[in-house]
């Protein structure tokens, strides 16, 4: 079996690439889109096992919009995601749309341990509610 995918969309590339790293060495494949126009067809092709999303992409809201058309594709709506972002305002403003858009928040400051336990602990969710 293969191992899960993840998704990072993030629009910094040295981010992505310690995120894909880090993410590589616990043993899951990963992919990355840093423009939001790509996500949504990235994510009906590949069907990752979840989403790291940043809330900022081109604007502070790029990524809110992200979620919103992932959670209103039936194609794209079950599939996890993890809100990441470094600016805890943006964050704190958007928090109530995140939850309604049932994704999970991990909140700045970014630590890989913190988000390497999360990782694992919603891909199990996910794994077990296939069963």
């Amino acid at each position: 079996m293969d191992a899960p995918l993840v998704t990072i969309v993030n629009h910094s590339e040295s981010l992505l690439a310690m995120l894909e790293a880090a993410l590589q060495d616990e043993g899951y494949r990963t992919s990355s889109c840093t423009i939001s126009e790509n996500v949504q067809g990235e994510l009906i092709s590949t069907q990752p096992a979840l989403v790291i999303l940043d809330l900022w992409l081109e604007t502070q809201d790029s990524g809110l919009k992200v979620l919103q058309q992932l959670r209103d594709d039936p194609s794209t709506a079950c599939i996890p995601v993890l809100v990441s972002t470094l600016d805890n305002h943006v964050l704190n403003s958007n928090r109530d749309k995140i939850e309604a858009l049932q994704a999970e928040i991990l909140p700045p400051p970014l630590e890989l341990d913190k988000l390497i336990a999360a990782v694992e602990r919603i891909i199990e969710q996910q794994e077990h509610t296939a069963d």
